[in-house]
């Protein structure tokens, strides 16, 4: 089964259902509907009180004071019984976007290749991480898409999730990453391609502009720097990506078999940068942190 970091799944055994369902403070008087009813609860399951207590336990509240960000709003959001929202609000009305996270989740079922009959998993339709108080700097350039930098949060979501998961019964992950360099990053942390055609072209720009940081790296893709032999652009097509949590889907989409033969036997796409020209592209639009003299790892 998909490895969940040993520090995480051990706080995940201390935690008990009813923490995570604990109505808290505002629970209904005696007698009242039952204080474990789903209203008001993210993904059926996580009360606000719940959802505080794991922020504390799994470390982010000393993460996110790290980062200045203290006294957050949790808004708890059930469009309807599969599509659920969790938003973290910092409490700063002077802020154009209030918005540490807004994450969307679907729960669905979906037919996987090489999964018997269906699959009960849990869709990230949105997960939006930024840090409003921070800026862009050298270290944490402007990314395709952002409007303020990221938390560096991503890979305790990730292992949250994997729990969350488990907790509700579903046997994988599922994601579209909207932008070039965010496949890149679920890539990096081990989510599996489902479209092999998109994961050949992602691999083949990966090659490519090997020599970048990935900040440069998405900018190139953004701007349409990158191109074939002929020139036409590399354009990325966002696909779904796939974080296994049960062991028989992971035993269906884990690299090996015949998704390495077809990249054994596969011819790769040549594709070409101009680092000059992305040179010249930052320099007439700049890019907030990002400096043109400074974008090769």
């Amino acid at each position: 089964m998909t490895r969940v970091d040993p520090r995480f799944e051990a706080i995940s055994r201390r935690l008990t259902m009813l923490e995570l369902m604990d109505p808290g403070p505002a629970a209904p008087p005696e007698g009242s509907e039952s204080p474990f009813a789903r209203s008001g609860r993210f993904v059926h399951t996580y009360s606000e009180a719940g959802l505080r207590t794991a922020i504390r336990e799994f470390g982010l509240d000393d993460k996110l004071r790290a980062l200045g960000i203290a006294d957050v709003e949790l808004r708890i959001t059930e469009e309807d019984p599969f599509r659920h929202r969790l938003e973290v609000l910092l409490d700063d009305a002077e802020l154009e976007d209030r918005h540490v996270m807004d994450m969307r989740l679907h729960l669905s079922r979906v037919g996987l290749l090489g999964v018997p009959e269906h699959a009960d998993v849990v869709m990230v339709d949105w997960l939006l991480m930024q840090n409003p108080r921070g800026s862009f700097s050298a270290t944490r350039p402007r990314l395709p898409g952002q409007r303020y930098p990221g938390t560096g949060l991503g890979r305790d979501i990730a292992q949250m999730l994997m729990l969350l998961c488990r907790r509700v019964q579903r046997e994988a992950l599922i994601t579209i990453p909207e932008r070039f360099h965010l496949a890149e990053l679920y890539r990096r942390s081990g989510w599996l391609p489902i479209n092999l055609d998109e994961e050949h072209a992602l691999t083949d720009v990966l090659y490519a502009t090997r020599s970048l940081t990935l900040a440069a790296r998405a900018w190139a893709v953004e701007r349409e720097l990158v191109r074939d032999t002929d020139g036409a652009p590399f354009i990325y097509h966002p696909h779904e990506r796939v974080m296994p949590v049960s062991e028989r889907v992971e035993g269906a989409l884990a690299p090996g078999g015949f998704f390495m033969l077809k990249e054994v036997l596969r011819a790769p796409r040549r594709f070409e940068l101009n680092v000059d020209e992305l040179r010249r592209s930052l320099r007439d639009d700049p890019v907030d942190g990002l400096d043109p003299a400074d974008i090769e790892a």
